[in-house]
Formats: C-alpha cells, structure tokens, sequence
C-alpha cells in the first residue's frame, strides 16, 4: 500500500491530508442513471436589432469603437431553458460526460445534431448521490426533441460506461400571442360580421409573429354560449405567500376552480383571482383588510367553458372583415351575441382577445294572406262587429284588426286608423278572426271604411297590413 500527501514547498501552507492507494488495480466506474431533462421550455427570443439598442444618456463611443456595431439578435431564434438531473450511484464518480440528441425539425426541415457536453463537479447544494445541471441553449425549432445518455467521470479522469438512453423529450413552448383586436359586430339572417380594428391613428395594425405564420396559425371565432357564474362563498383568514401574493381558504361553493382568472369580493375587499389550488384562492395585492366572512366570487367572462368555436380563418391575407355562417333560432325579441378571437397555433391555443357583441333582432313577421270581411251587426256600444275569412290557411301565430274610415293604403293605416277591440288573437282554425270596430253603422247613408290584418310576433315585432276596403251600407236604407 503506498500513501501520498502534498506539502507546500515554500512551507506557506498546511500538508495536506493522506491519499491511500491500495496495491491493485481500481475497479471500474459504474454508470449514472439515464439523465432526465426537467422543465423543459422553449420560448420566442424577444425581437432585437441594432436599432433597438440604444446607449444610455451620457454614454459616448470612443473613436476605436465606432467601427464596430451591436450584434444583430434575429427574430426568428428560439431559446430552450431546462435542468438536467441524473443519479450517480458511484460515490469516485465526480462529474458525468453527457451525450445529447437535438432531434430534427419536422416543420423548417432542420438536421438533427449531436453534441457532448461535460460537467466534472458537484455542485454543493447537489445531493448525494444526485447531480444535475441547469442549461440555456437555441433550437432551431419548438419542435425539435431532446435526448441524452450520460457516463460518469472520477478524479483520474476515467470513464464508465454510457447508461441508456432517455426517451426523446419534447419542448413546452412558452408563447402566448394576441389574436387581433376586434371593433364591432353585426349580425343579419344568420350571417355574421366582425370587423377588425384596423387603420387606428397611432396604432400598428395587427400582424402574425414569425412563429405563428410558420406554423399556419388560424384565427378561431367563439362565442358565448354561458352566462359567467357568480356565487356567495365563505372566506377565511388571509396569509402571505411571497411578497404581494396571498391565499385564503373558500368554502360554500362547488367547482371552484371555475372562478380561476375571475374575481372576488368580501368585506369591502376587492381583488382578482390569480389561481385556484384546492379550497384556496391565490391572489395579489398591496396588503390585506378583510377579515373572515361572506363575500362573493365572480366568473372570468372570458373563462374557456364559457365559449364555443364558430369559424376559423387562416392567418395569411387574413381580410379586415370576418364573415360567417351563424344559424340561430329567432329570438322571442331582441337578444345580445358576444364574440371573440383566440390564435390556434401549433396544437395550442392563445388567450382570448377583446369581446364585441351584435344586436339580433326577430325577424318581421310575413305579412297575412287576403281575406274577406263580414259585418255581423252592431253590439250595445253600437260598435261594429266584424267576421274575417283568411281565404288560404293562415300561419300559426297572432294577428290584429285595425279600421280607418275611407281608403287607406297599408303603409298609412297605422298612422290614421285604430286596432280593434280584441287586440292581438289567433286565428280560429287557422281561418277566422273575430272582432268589434269603433265604427257605428251609418243610419241613413252607407259609407266606405278600410279593414286591416297585420300580424304580430314576439317582443312586439309586426308585419304589414294587408288591407281591403269595405262597404258599410246604412242601418235604414
């Protein structure tokens, strides 16, 4: 057995402790575990140029430096952060030589790359037998894959042999594009109309980033086919979390992840609802006053479930006015639709953009068939009494009578003629309409009034007159 120590030559220092080696040849490395790659993420680098780079006040170039410019960063780069972990079961082990696969982009059509890589200390806060490296490095597409396989390193610089390989790891993409920003809609016989918010003084119009016209990203049309929910709730108490976060137990309410992105409100305190863990609520703010209590939760109005898919449209020459089917049944009145965009892109969809909404009104009623008239006398009051014969079947629906003395056209009988007294009614068997005009019989002399028809739907909505005119003779010939 021989034993080594190192001593300074110029004494200044300490010797150093025994290094034991044992007469016989050291048995090989064992291998680590196949490394695994943690919270991997590939983002868009942030558009730069030498334009954007701009000195700070009171900074000068010096003669020598003004021959040289910034670097240019380009658009279209894509940065991946992630952490690689591995178990070294070998306690000579030192370091790990890593073997990496950057696999090929399917969509740019980029080559897969191959590259070693090699960390050779433990890092203090490292737990034995654990090891693990942090890294940042740009692919050629958030595609692309990884793979690794490491052998461990000792101190005589040794090597064991390679674990196997990890299972190829995808990218997350942290990417959250705009849809474009909507300015209003109309809605017309089941046709839709959004326009886009575009040519605004001061405000660049809206155009697809590098990434999402690479990728052939639509915009998808929602709308809203839920009402946002709100709910009495229980609060608790209110703790910190870090600075400026806090979290505070709900009870008294189902589903409560639905309020994720929403709002709250209790004693007085009002706040918006970062996200929902459990039974708890994560939100920001300056500091916290409200004590335990009843309060109240409020839905995000964008929030997913609230939302349907209506139309999609391809981003290229993408026109300023969106136009699309959307059958819906005629409202009893009037009714309000609301409508947004979102970016799909890459099997993903971006947040939603701003909300616009269109008036649907109920379609004007048709407007009732001919029909003949009837006198049938007069009642106490000496009113008229009136026999309508619809001579084709008349739709289901409602109908009133109106009367203006002489000829009246239909488009006027509104403005000088009366409806009767029965107002609005069904047609009785779908041919007979019954009802007492303000008109008393002449006594002597006969005369010429107009009768009218006019159907009436839901919420008020009326059709035109059909009108035809009708002769009253006298009560004494």
């Amino acid at each position: 057995m021989m034993a080594y120590r190192v001593r300074d030559a110029d004494g200044r220092a300490d010797v150093s402790n025994l290094a034991l080696c044992l007469p016989a040849l050291a048995p090989p490395l064992h291998p680590p575990s196949p490394p695994a790659y943690i919270d991997a993420e590939v983002r868009l680098h942030q558009p730069k140029s030498s334009e954007s780079l701009a000195l700070t006040a009171g900074v000068t170039l010096n003669d020598s430096m003004r021959h040289f410019s910034p670097m240019q960063q380009f658009d279209d780069a894509y940065h991946a952060r992630l952490t690689m972990r591995w178990q070294q079961a070998d306690p000579r082990g030192i370091g790990v030589e890593l073997d990496e696969i950057v696999g090929a982009s399917a969509i740019t059509g980029a080559a897969s790359r191959r590259r070693t890589l090699t960390t050779r200390t433990r890092r203090p806060e490292d737990v034995p037998p654990q090891g693990s490296l942090a890294r940042s490095f740009d692919v050629a597409f958030p595609d692309v894959t990884l793979q690794a396989r490491a052998r461990a390193i000792d101190a005589w610089d040794r090597l064991s042999g390679f674990s196997a390989w990890t299972a190829p790891t995808p990218l997350a993409l942290r990417h959250e594009p705009e849809p474009p920003p909507l300015a209003f809609a109309t809605y017309q016989s089941g046709t839709v109309r959004i326009t886009r918010s575009v040519g605004v003084p001061g405000v660049p119009d809206w155009q697809p980033d590098p990434f999402v016209s690479k990728v052939s990203g639509q915009i998808l049309v929602y709308r809203q086919t839920a009402a946002a929910r709100t709910a009495d709730a229980m609060f608790g108490v209110s703790w910190p979390i870090t600075d400026g976060l806090y979290r505070a137990t709900v009870s008294g309410v189902t589903n409560l992840a639905d309020f994720s992105g929403g709002a709250f409100s209790v004693g007085g305190f009002t706040e918006d609802i970062r996200s929902v863990v459990g039974n708890e609520i994560h939100f920001r703010a300056d500091k916290t006053s409200f004590m335990p209590g009843s309060g109240r939760l409020w839905q995000d109005a964008k929030h997913p479930e609230l939302w349907t898919p209506i139309a999609a449209f391809p981003i290229a020459n993408l026109p300023s006015e969106l136009v699309f089917s959307d059958p819906l049944p005629p409202p009893a009145g009037s009714a309000v639709e609301s409508y947004c965009a979102r970016l799909a892109y890459f099997g993903r969809l971006g947040p939603a953009g701003n909300i616009v909404r269109a008036l649907r009104l109920a379609t004007t009623p048709p407007v009732p068939p001919p029909f003949t008239v009837e006198i049938l006398g007069i009642d106490y009051f000496h009113r008229t009494m009136l026999k309508i014969r619809f001579t084709t079947p008349a739709p289901a629906g409602r109908y009133t009578v109106w009367s203006a003395p002489g000829v009246v056209g239909p488009l006027d009988l509104a403005r000088v003629g009366a409806s009767g007294h029965y107002r609005a009614q069904e047609a009785q068997h779908g041919a007979l309409l019954f009802d007492v005009i303000s008109l008393p019989i002449p006594q002597n002399v006969g005369r010429t009034v107009t009768v009218g028809v006019q159907r009436v739907a839901e919420g008020g909505f009326q059709s035109d007159f059909m009108t035809v005119p009708v002769f009253i003779p006298p009560l004494i010939p």
